[in-house]
C-alpha cells in the first residue's frame, strides 16, 4: 500500500503476519478509497482478549481458577486497529491529503471500526499506541 511508504513494517509486513494464520487472531484492513485512489488505510483484527492477560502472582491464581469455573467471564471479543504483531499502530494517509482531510478520514475510520465491532459482535474496540510514521508525511498523530 503506497500510504505507508518508508515504513519498515508496511503492507508486506502485515501481509506476512496474515498469512502467517496467527492462532486466535482474524485480520481486516479498514481503508478509505477516492475512485481507485487509496486514501487511507491501516490494519485491524478481531480477538478474544483475556481480562487477566497482565496480572500475576496471586490474582492470576484466582484468575485462572475463575477462568476453569467459567471459561468466558474474563475474556471479551475485541475489535482493534492495529497489527498484534507490531510495536505501534499507524494509519496511512495518502501523501497529498492536508491535515483537515486526514482527520476527517480518520473520523470515518474510526465509525467504521464501531460497525464492524457491531457487525462482528465484539464488545469492546480498541486502539494500539499510535505515532508519527518513519517518513514523517503520510500519517496522523491522534489521540482519543
Amino acid at each position: 500500500m503506497p500510504v505507508f511508504s518508508g515504513e519498515v513494517e508496511n503492507y508486506d509486513y502485515l501481509l506476512a503476519i496474515e498469512e502467517s494464520a496467527l492462532a486466535g487472531f482474524s485480520f481486516r484492513y479498514l481503508t478509505v478509497w477516492s475512485g481507485n485512489t487509496l486514501q487511507a488505510a491501516t490494519p485491524m483484527f478481531l480477538t478474544h482478549y483475556s481480562l487477566d492477560t497482565t496480572v500475576r502472582g496471586a490474582g492470576r491464581k484466582l484468575t485462572t481458577r475463575i477462568k476453569s469455573a467459567f471459561p468466558k467471564l474474563l475474556t471479551l471479543k475485541l475489535a482493534c486497529i492495529g497489527s498484534p504483531c507490531t510495536e505501534c499502530g499507524v494509519i496511512g494517509f495518502h501523501p497529498q491529503l492536508n491535515e483537515q482531510e486526514k482527520r476527517a478520514l480518520l473520523a470515518e475510520m474510526l465509525i467504521c471500526l464501531r460497525r464492524s465491532r457491531n457487525h462482528n459482535r465484539a464488545t469492546y474496540s480498541a486502539l494500539k499506541i499510535f505515532r508519527r510514521p518513519s517518513n514523517g508525511d503520510s500519517a496522523i498523530d491522534f489521540k482519543m
